[in-house]
C-alpha cells in the first residue's frame, strides 16, 4: 500500500494551511490574536480535506483487499489442481480472513486500530493547530461559534489518523500473507 505517499500528500496538504494560520496570528494585549476569518477558512479546509483523504484511503484499502482476495482465490484454484494438500495448507480460511479484516475495518474494530508506531507529521501539525485555536480562541473570544467547528475538525483529523492506522495494519496483514520463494518450494 502506498501509505507513505498518502502520508506525504497529507503533510503537503496541511502544512500550508498551518503556516498561513501562524502568519495571520499577531500579538494583541493578551499576546494572542486569531483572525476569525482565517480560522473559519482553516477549520473548514481541515475538516473537508481530512474527510476527503479518509474516504479515499478507505476506498483504496477496500478495493486493494478485494483484489488480493480475488487473486488468492484464483491461486488456490490453480494450486488445488496441482497439489490439493498444499492448496488447503496455504489457503485454509483465507477468504474468511479477508472478510473478517474488511468487516473490522468497516466497524473500526480495535484489531485494526492498534497503534503501529508510525508518526504522520501533517496530522500531528493539524491536531496541534486545532488545539491551539480551541484553547486560545476561547481566551480572546474571537472564535464565537467556531468551537463546535473546531471539535468537528478535530474528530475528522483523528478519524484520518485512525485510517492511517488501519492502512498500516492492512499492510502488515499483506506482508504476512506473502509467501517467500523458499517457502513455496517447501510445499
Amino acid at each position: 500500500m502506498p501509505s507513505a505517499v498518502t502520508g506525504f500528500l497529507c503533510l503537503i496538504a496541511f502544512i500550508p494551511l498551518t503556516a498561513a494560520a501562524q502568519r495571520a496570528s499577531s500579538a494583541d494585549s493578551n499576546g494572542i490574536a486569531i483572525s476569525a476569518k482565517l480560522s473559519d477558512k482553516y477549520i473548514n479546509a481541515l475538516t473537508s480535506r481530512s474527510a476527503d483523504y479518509q474516504r479515499r484511503m478507505e476506498q483504496g484499502t477496500e478495493k486493494y483487499l478485494d483484489k488480493l482476495k480475488a487473486q488468492e482465490i484464483i491461486l488456490q484454484q490453480q494450486l488445488s489442481k496441482i497439489n490439493p494438500g498444499a492448496a488447503e495448507k496455504v489457503f485454509n480460511g483465507s477468504v474468511q480472513t479477508y472478510d473478517k479484516l474488511q468487516n473490522d475495518i468497516k466497524n473500526n474494530s480495535e484489531n485494526v486500530l492498534k497503534s503501529c508506531g508510525k508518526y504522520v507529521p501533517g496530522i500531528d501539525s493539524a491536531l496541534t493547530s486545532l488545539k491551539f485555536l480551541q484553547q486560545n480562541g476561547n481566551i480572546t473570544g474571537k472564535l464565537g461559534n467556531n468551537v463546535t467547528q473546531i471539535k468537528i475538525a478535530m474528530s475528522r483529523v483523528q478519524a484520518l489518523e485512525d485510517q492511517f492506522k488501519k492502512t498500516d495494519n492492512v499492510e502488515e496483514f499483506i506482508k504476512q500473507r506473502t509467501i517467500s520463494p523458499t517457502t513455496a518450494f517447501k510445499l
